[in-house]
């Protein structure tokens, strides 16, 4: 049996397995238009390169509960970040766009599994003293792989790499990261999810489900409008492929920056007045965006990145031992709702245009903040 290295390794290892998921993940929004016109595909069929993966995501999200209880954190991490990197590979090989979706199936695999290892992973690898800040390095990591990409996308088409090479270099670093996986003894690490405490949530689905609803309408938002800002600014205002990318690169960096602020420096505002925030802040910016200048939709990015960590703070302090339990519903929905967002903006891009189909994303924000609006209609008294 392999001895067991330092908990830092471990902690490494997920750090960098987020940073090189993060990579892959926002890589397909720069290579989407190349994507499309080598298979001649409308924006319609293009939008199952989205839309497959999302949907390997909920179904892996339904059945990765069991399989973690089974198997464990560092299983899922080994094994999901060869899945990951099987997947860029058959993307960038592919030579019809059937295998391409394929490839898109077997990457979204990797989705929910990744994510709950690595904070599985660094929860039991980190000083108890340390631990959240670990955390929250950990989640910046992917924010530093989401401003980094597009650069990278840039660099590789400079030197006369097409989207096919970007795929193949993507899938260098899962693959990495599951090769280093065997230095270590992982069973030690393999802390499942409690199953006492997720068979005795059953009875609170309603509360979950508005948590759920809230999260889910912001991440249609930012993920419509980060995986197809490269295609609208390039098509609807005739920008180059470099000025593309650099758009991109801000709309990342203000998600990085505001979520290093949020991390880092104390908010007196409560969980809901800054969601209330971001939310209207975004929808503004995100709107005059689509009707006056793409510039503002790379500053939505900062107004856009304290949201998402904000529910997840306010779920883990107002529902106390049913953390748990409305986490798992979110980020089921979410990956509901992305399947379902990619293929209906795909099909009103065909009718409309993108610039209007990507309307969604401020009728998504503002039902947020309606559903926010309506929480404490539906909050109960939690056990902590």
């Amino acid at each position: 049996m392999k001895k067991a290295l330092s908990p830092w390794y471990v902690i490494g290892l997920a750090y960098s397995s987020l940073f090189v998921f993060g990579l892959a993940d926002n890589g397909r929004g720069p290579i989407f238009p190349d994507l499309l016109r080598e298979f001649s595909l409308s924006d319609s069929q293009g939008g199952l390169f989205f839309f497959v993966a999302s949907t390997a995501a909920l179904v892996n999200n339904l059945l990765l509960f069991g399989l973690m209880e089974r198997k464990g954190a560092y299983w899922i991490l080994r094994v999901y970040s060869l899945a990951q990197a099987l997947g860029l590979v058959l993307v960038g090989w592919a030579p019809t766009y059937t295998l391409v979706l394929i490839g898109c199936f077997l990457f979204g695999t990797s989705f929910g599994g990744l994510g709950i290892s690595h904070n599985v992973l660094v929860s039991e690898a980190a000083p108890e003293s340390r631990r959240r800040q670990l955390l929250a390095g950990l989640h910046s990591t992917y924010g530093v792989a989401s401003l980094a990409v597009p650069l990278f996308v840039t660099v590789m088409y400079h030197l006369g790499f097409s989207w096919r090479a970007v795929s193949f270099s993507l899938a260098l670093g899962p693959l990495a990261v599951f090769l280093a996986s065997f230095k270590i003894n992982g069973e030690e690490y393999n802390a499942p999810i409690e199953s006492s405490e997720g068979k005795a949530l059953s009875r609170p689905w309603k509360m979950a489900l508005v948590y759920s609803l809230i999260a889910t309408g912001y991440v249609v938002a930012e993920i419509g409008l980060s995986s197809r800002l490269a295609l609208l600014v390039r098509r609807d205002w005739g920008y180059e492929v470099d000025t593309a990318n650099l758009l991109v690169s801000g709309f990342f960096l203000g998600l990085f920056i505001g979520r290093i602020v949020f991390a880092f420096v104390p908010i007196k505002y409560s969980d809901s007045k800054i969601l209330a925030l971001s939310g209207c802040a975004s929808l503004i910016a995100f709107s005059l965006g689509l009707l006056h200048h793409p510039l503002w939709l790379a500053l939505t990015g900062l107004t856009m990145s304290m949201f998402y960590p904000v529910v997840f703070a306010m779920v883990k302090h107002e529902t106390g031992r049913y953390s748990g339990y409305v986490t798992s519903w979110c980020f089921t929905v979410q990956a509901l709702g992305l399947m379902l967002m990619h293929i209906v903006m795909g099909a009103l891009s065909d009718q409309f245009g993108l610039a209007r189909a990507l309307w969604i994303g401020p009728l998504c924000l503002a039902f947020s903040l309606l559903v926010l609006l309506v929480k404490p209609k539906f909050q109960p008294n939690f056990p902590s």
